[in-house]
C-alpha cells in the first residue's frame, strides 16, 4: 500500500490511497470470510462454507462493496496508526479505481483531533494524602463481624432495640401501594436505622402476631423523588421476635474468620492491612483525579462540534441506562425536573460531554508529548484477558477485528498515559 499525505489545514489532511492487487487479494479474502459467515449452501453448515465455494455463491456486486468497505476502513486504521493520526470523525472517501486484478485508488479526507497547548506537567502541584488507620477502625469492623455471627434467640416478649424482627409490611401513599414499599418476612435489626425515622421505634413493644399501622413522613431529602416529604402509612406484622447476642470478640471468634488465623492479633493484623489497601487505592484514585483535573483546567484545548457531538450522544444513552435502572423514563426525568429535552442537554448532558471530550483530547497529547507506546503482546493480553471473561463466539469474532484491536490498544496507551502522568507529578512534587 502507498500513501500520499496532503496537509489541507491543522485539522485536516487528504490522504491518497494506492492498493496495488496483493492488497486487493488480502481484502477479499476477510471479505469472502465475513460474507461466508451468514451464507446457506447445500452440503454446508452455516459458517462452514469453504472460501472457494462461497466467492461462486455470492453477487459480485456484493462481494465489490464489502471488499472496498473493509479495504478503505484497513488502510485508513493502518496509516492513521503508522502517521500517529488522531481521526475524529468519519473520512470522506472518493474512490477513484477498482478491479481486483490491478487495484484500487482513493481520497480520504480526515478530521483531525486539533493539538491542544498543555500545561508544564511540572506545574501540576497535588498533594499526596497520609494512609493511615486507627484502631477505632479495626474495632468498628470487629464488632460488625461479632455482630453477623451472632446467637439469635426467638422470644415471646415485646421488641425491643437491638432485637431482630421478621415482619410484613405495606406502604400506602395516598391510599394506594406505593411501588419498593412492601416485603413479606423481612429482617430488621431495631436500631439499625435500617428504614427511615421513626419506623423502627414504633416496631419496639410488639409482640410476635401483633399488627399496627404506623403513619410517617419521608425525609425531604429522601433518594426517591416522588416520596420525597411524602405521607404514608406502613401497615407493619411482626411474625417473630428474636433476642441477638453478639458474638464475644477473642481468640475463638478470629477462628472463626477462618483458618489463618490463630489468634484475635491476627484477625486485627489482616483488618488493618485491608483497611490500609483499601485507602490507599482510595487516595491514590483521588490524587489521580486531581492531576487529570489540574491538567483539563490548566491546559488550553479547543474542541471541535463534531467531538462534542459524540459525547453528547454518548452520555445521552449512559444517562438513560442509569434513569431506567431507577425506574425512570427520559419523559418522566424531565417532567419530574421541569426540564425540556433541549434544556436538559444544553444544562445537565453537555456539560459533562465537553469535560469528558477536553480530558479524552489532553491525554491524547500526554501519550503522544510522552512517547507512551504498548506492545502487540500487551494488545494480544488484553484481547486474552476479554474472551475469557466474555464467552459468546460473536465477541470473540468482533475482538479479532482491526477496528476493536485499534481501540483496545488506544485505550491501553492512554491508562498507560495516566500513570506516566501521575509518575511524573508525584517525582515533581
Amino acid at each position: 500500500m502507498k500513501t500520499d499525505i496532503k496537509k489541507i489545514s491543522e485539522v485536516k489532511v487528504e490522504i491518497t490511497f494506492d492498493l496495488d492487487k496483493d492488497d486487493l487479494k488480502n481484502y477479499k479474502q476477510i471479505a469472502l470470510y465475513e460474507l461466508g459467515k451468514d451464507l446457506k449452501v447445500d452440503g454446508f453448515r452455516k459458517g462452514k462454507v469453504p472460501i472457494n465455494v462461497v466467492e461462486k455463491n455470492v453477487k459480485k456486486e456484493l462481494l465489490i462493496d464489502t471488499t472496498i468497505d473493509i479495504a478503505i476502513k484497513s488502510a485508513i486504521i493502518d496509516c492513521s496508526m503508522k502517521e500517529n493520526l488522531q481521526v475524529i470523525s468519519k473520512p470522506e472517501v472518493d474512490i477513484m479505481e477498482f478491479d481486483f486484478e490491478k487495484g484500487m485508488k482513493f481520497i480520504a479526507t480526515i478530521e483531525l483531533l486539533p493539538e491542544p497547548k498543555l500545561v508544564d506537567f511540572t506545574k501540576i502541584k497535588v498533594k499526596e494524602e497520609k494512609v493511615e488507620v486507627k484502631d477505632s477502625e479495626v474495632n468498628d469492623i470487629l464488632k460488625r463481624f461479632a455482630s453477623s455471627m451472632a446467637e439469635k434467640k426467638e422470644v415471646k416478649r415485646a421488641a425491643k432495640l437491638s432485637d431482630e424482627v421478621i415482619i410484613d409490611f405495606t406502604g400506602i401513599k395516598d391510599g394506594v401501594e406505593f411501588e419498593g414499599g412492601k416485603a413479606k418476612d423481612y429482617p430488621l435489626v431495631l436500631g439499625s436505622n435500617s428504614f427511615i425515622p421513626g419506623f423502627e421505634g414504633a416496631i419496639v413493644g410488639m409482640k410476635a402476631g401483633e399488627s399496627k399501622d404506623i403513619d410517617l413522613t419521608f425525609p425531604k431529602d429522601y433518594h426517591a423523588k416522588d416520596l420525597k416529604g411524602a405521607k404514608v402509612t406502613f401497615k407493619v406484622t411482626v411474625n417473630s421476635v428474636k433476642e441477638v447476642k453478639d458474638a464475644k470478640i477473642d481468640d475463638e471468634l478470629a477462628k472463626r474468620a477462618g483458618a489463618d488465623f490463630k489468634t484475635l492479633d491476627d484477625l486485627k493484623a489482616d483488618i488493618k492491612l485491608n483497611i490500609k489497601q483499601n485507602k490507599e487505592r482510595q487516595a491514590k484514585d483521588k490524587f489521580t483525579d486531581e492531576v487529570l483535573k489540574q491538567l483539563v483546567e490548566k491546559s488550553e484545548i479547543e474542541l471541535p462540534e463534531v467531538l462534542i457531538s459524540e459525547q453528547v450522544d454518548a452520555v445521552t444513552t449512559e444517562v438513560k441506562q442509569n434513569l431506567a435502572y431507577q425506574g425512570l423514563s427520559e419523559e418522566k426525568y424531565l417532567e419530574e425536573n421541569k426540564l425540556t429535552r433541549e434544556e436538559w442537554i444544553e444544562k445537565e448532558i453537555r456539560p459533562i460531554a465537553v469535560s469528558r471530550a477536553k480530558l479524552g483530547v489532553a491525554l491524547s497529547q500526554v501519550a503522544k508529548d510522552l512517547k507512551t507506546e504498548v506492545s502487540d503482546q500487551d494488545v494480544d493480553k488484553e484481547i486474552k484477558k476479554l474472551s475469557l471473561q466474555y464467552q459468546g463466539p460473536e465477541f470473540k469474532e468482533r475482538l479479532a477485528s482491526p477496528e476493536i484491536r485499534n481501540d483496545l490498544k488506544n485505550r491501553l496507551i492512554i491508562n498507560k498515559a495516566v500513570d506516566e502522568l501521575v509518575a511524573l507529578v508525584l517525582k515533581n512534587k
